[in-house]
């Protein structure tokens, strides 16, 4: 009965082994598909060229070498309650466009005050799903003009939306 139990045991063992071996391979497998797909979510989110991560860009796009400006900066995304009946949100993200190199140190630096200027723009505004194209260029030119009262190092060229999306 020993050598019974022995091969048994043996037998509960080897299969209690198999799913360990099929772990010790599988665990690796899936660290490398993760740092693989990590790795292409950063170059995406990091290259804003990229339409597959923001697949929400306006048909304006990012600037490109024919828009005339050097230098771009990047202002985080600003979303705000729109004023009226119909409650609802405006999400803007947008870049600078200018040729001052000494500019982008400004921008950084006085970015709250210019984040509050384009919020008093954006506030003022009640937009409904007909008037988006109108306003969003209404827009545009306000922020430009608001943006270049506020500094002083250089101008700012063209404002570049990222996305600019109304939510009523």
């Amino acid at each position: 009965m020993t050598p019974e139990k022995t091969s048994r045991e043996e037998e509960k063992e080897e299969q209690q082994a198999k799913p360990r071996r099929k772990r010790k391979i599988l665990l690796p497998v899936v660290i490398v598909v993760l740092l693989l797909v990590g790795g292409a979510v950063f170059v995406t989110a990091t290259d804003p060229g990229q339409e597959l991560l923001y697949g929400f860009m306006g048909e304006e796009g990012l600037p490109n070498e024919e828009s005339g400006t050097e230098y771009k900066y990047e202002v985080p995304e600003i979303v705000v309650n729109l004023p009226g009946e119909q409650r609802g949100y405006l999400s803007l993200k947008f870049y600078l466009g200018f040729n001052e190199p000494a500019l982008n140190e400004e921008i950084e630096e006085r970015m709250p005050e210019l984040r509050d200027a384009v919020l008093d723009i954006l506030w003022g505004k009640n937009i409904t799903g007909n008037e988006v194209e109108l306003e969003k260029e209404d827009i545009r030119e306000e922020i430009l003009v608001s943006t270049n009262e506020i500094l002083s190092q250089g101008e700012v060229k063209e404002v570049y939306f990222w996305h600019f999306l109304v939510q009523n």
